[in-house]
C-alpha cells in the first residue's frame, strides 16, 4: 500500500530530523525546507565534516551532488543540498528503505 503524501512528508521530516539530530518544530513543507537550508548553511561554514557525515549517512550520491553544484553554481549550495537530502529520503521511503541506520549517533 502506497503512503499518502501527508504521511510520506511527516515520515521524511522525522527521518531527516533524526539524522541531523535536530527537532524541526514546523511541519509545513516550505518552513521545513527553509529550516533545513539554514541548518545546512550553518554546517557548510561551521562544521563541514559533520555535513559530509550527514550526507554519507543519508546516502546522497557524492558525484551527483558535485555535478549539481557545478551546474547550478548561481544557486545557493545549501538549497541544492537540502533538495537532494529531501529527494533521497523520499526515494528511500517509497522503496521502504528507511530505518536501518536511524539509531546511529556521533557527536561532532
Amino acid at each position: 500500500m502506497e503512503e499518502q503524501p501527508a504521511a510520506q512528508h511527516e515520515k521524511m521530516i522525522q527521518n531527516i530530523s533524526s539524522k541531523l539530530e535536530l527537532n524541526f518544530e514546523d511541519k509545513n513543507p516550505n518552513a521545513f525546507r527553509q529550516n533545513l537550508v539554514d541548518t545546512i548553511e550553518y554546517l557548510i561554514h561551521k562544521n563541514p565534516e559533520k555535513l559530509s557525515w550527514i550526507l554519507y549517512r543519508i546516502d546522497v550520491n557524492e558525484e551527483f551532488l558535485k555535478q549539481e553544484l557545478r551546474e547550478n553554481n548561481e544557486q545557493n549550495a545549501a538549497e541544492i543540498i537540502a533538495d537532494m537530502i529531501i529527494e533521497r529520503e523520499i526515494q528511500k521511503i517509497n522503496k521502504g528503505d528507511v530505518g536501518s541506520t536511524d539509531s546511529w549517533s556521533f557527536d561532532m
